[in-house]
């Protein structure tokens, strides 16, 4: 091991150990730390026994299949129809509308039906394990005119969707995720160009099966673009004119806040703000208030080309102890729900940030101060630098 590489693994290490035990925030990360693996082996817990209820449910089935193909006992005509009813709502615009009947295996359809769906729903039908025959006697129809049964918006029929976008059964996330780490395992031991390749197929199925979401809504690939929403409601004390007064400077916020680092007016309505971002990396961006009305809403989005686009609103309710807090933001990552992941692997979780930053504002209005940044700031500092604010801005529009 060369002399560098034996430094930055001393930096690397020493760092760790200031995070973790440092005097002020040590003992809340490693409390976060404890609490965080807690919660994953509940998650390998409860993952576990639902792949293998999963599996055995499978494995029951499998053997029900074989055992009907050496049976010679015909299927139960009840059971029977309601298996075709339900490969019908799978193939029709107006599945309610088809009447079956079962004798002996061999399925009556009637009732009203597009002309374009006949074939599908017949051949489907007949496809129906333990169907011996269809006698269509559908009355077809070329438009639904008057028709009462084929009325109402007809919605193209479903298709069965890929494996790659639907979403995985606890075995077939089980499958993926080992045969990744077996595959992404093996690519250690290898070198160059086939190693490389190795590693990327091992980390797709494995994230796929970590994640539980197709491919496209992962990477964020698509014509719309992938949003997620955090909402928190939570009562604090005080009138409504008071936490307004306070949600209406957000300059203010890094004292409150635990995630925000800093937020400059820089225009009218318009403000600069830098966040901590993955792995503690600074993200700065611009919003726009687009509403405000005294007292009960304040509505902002970012600018165009942000980094990360946002959408958001705090709308304040009375309540007899105080006021309530209504806080809705939509957010787009880079590169999806992967991006999401990313980040909150990295410790950056938008819903906790958003959860200890209004468990700080409550603290700030019940108990006159709260902590952030390791620094203690009271409702008072809080009103002064408001009151300085509000002499030296020009009033917005509402």
């Amino acid at each position: 091991m060369s002399k560098m590489s034996r430094l930055l693994q001393g930096a690397g290490l020493g760092a760790t150990l200031m995070y973790f035990f440092d005097p002020i925030l040590g003992r809340r990360r490693r409390a976060l730390v404890r609490g965080k693996l807690d919660h994953l082996t509940h998650l390998v817990e409860e993952g576990s026994q639902a792949t293998a209820d999963d599996f055995g449910n499978r494995v029951d089935g499998v053997l029900a299949q074989v055992g009907e193909l050496f049976s010679t006992e015909p299927e139960d005509d009840v059971v029977l129809t309601e298996r075709v009813r339900a490969q019908i709502g799978r193939l029709s615009c107006h599945p309610g509308a088809i009447f079956v009947t079962a004798n002996n295996g061999q399925m009556t359809l009637t009732g009203p039906i597009l002309r374009d769906e006949v074939g599908r729903v017949v051949h489907g039908v007949s496809r129906v394990r333990g169907v011996r025959g269809v006698v269509n006697q559908l009355q077809v129809h070329d438009t639904p005119g008057d028709v009462p049964g084929l009325q109402g918006e007809c919605h193209p029929a479903s298709e069965a969707r890929s494996i790659l976008e639907s979403s995985w059964p606890p075995t077939a996330r089980f499958a993926a995720i080992a045969g990744g780490g077996l595959l992404a395992f093996y690519s250690l031991t290898r070198r160059g160009p086939i190693g490389t390749l190795l590693a990327i197929l091992s980390g797709a199925p494995a994230i796929r099966g970590i994640s539980n979401v197709d491919l496209r809504r992962l990477f964020g690939i698509g014509e719309a673009p992938v949003a997620f929403e955090e909402h928190k409601i939570i009562d604090v004390p005080g009138p409504m004119d008071e936490v307004y007064d306070i949600l209406a400077h957000p300059e203010n916020f890094p004292r409150f806040m635990g995630h925000v680092d800093s937020v400059t007016a820089i225009g009218p309505d318009r403000y600069c703000w830098t966040v901590k971002g993955p792995a503690g990396i600074p993200i700065s961006f611009e919003t726009v208030v687009t509403r405000d009305q005294p007292n009960k809403l304040i509505a902002w989005h970012t600018v165009p080309n942000t980094l990360i686009p946002q959408v958001g609103r705090v709308l304040l309710q009375p309540t007899p102890a105080g006021t309530r807090v209504d806080v809705l933001i939509s957010y787009q990552p880079p590169a999806g729900e992967l991006g999401k992941l990313v980040a909150q692997f990295t410790g950056v979780s938008p819903k906790q940030a958003l959860n200890d930053d209004m468990v700080r504002f409550k603290s700030l209005l019940m108990n006159g101060k709260t902590t952030a940044h390791g620094e203690t700031v009271t409702l008072r500092t809080i009103d002064e630098l408001d009151r300085q604010a509000s002499a030296s801005t020009v009033p917005r529009q509402g």
